[in-house]
């Protein structure tokens, strides 16, 4: 079942990168700005789908993988003075996409969506899990 929304969202991902082009080339640049925002939601979902057990993708369409494994990484190495400090730059930088975000009408899915990712991925490396976490609170 994983390997299936996988495969799907890679597919999806692949096809909204064709029509951003498409409407970059025919000069719809609020098209394809928002076919961009869809675009690497896909990516997300698959390569969260990847890290959840699912089968890459990348590996049997195309010599693209869509992520690296996390094991792939040192525990030693993930929580770090710099990954810290690269959580807090992330949270904050999050809170100025939002202001941006408000600006331009995008609330919900503009530059904060997609820096809330990073984020939360720092911040499962340093902190693990939030389901394991003490009263699911997280440090900055």
């Amino acid at each position: 079942m994983l390997d299936k929304a996988a495969a799907a969202c890679w597919h999806i991902e692949s096809d909204l990168a064709a029509m951003k082009r498409r409407a970059a080339r025919n000069g719809a640049d609020k098209i394809a700005d928002e076919l961009e925002n869809l675009r690497a939601r896909a990516w997300y979902a698959a390569k969260d789908l990847i890290e959840a057990g699912a089968a890459n993708p990348g590996d049997a369409v195309t010599d693209r993988p869509v992520a690296a494994r996390p094991s792939e990484t040192p525990l030693h190495l993930l929580d770090t003075p710099a990954n810290r400090e690269l959580l807090r730059c992330l949270l904050l930088t999050m809170d100025t996409a939002l202001a941006v975000d408000k600006e331009r009408g995008h609330e919900g899915d503009g530059f904060a969506e997609v820096i809330e990712h990073f984020a939360a991925r720092v911040q499962t490396e340093i902190h693990g899990p939030a389901d394991l976490r003490q009263g699911g609170a997280s440090e900055q």
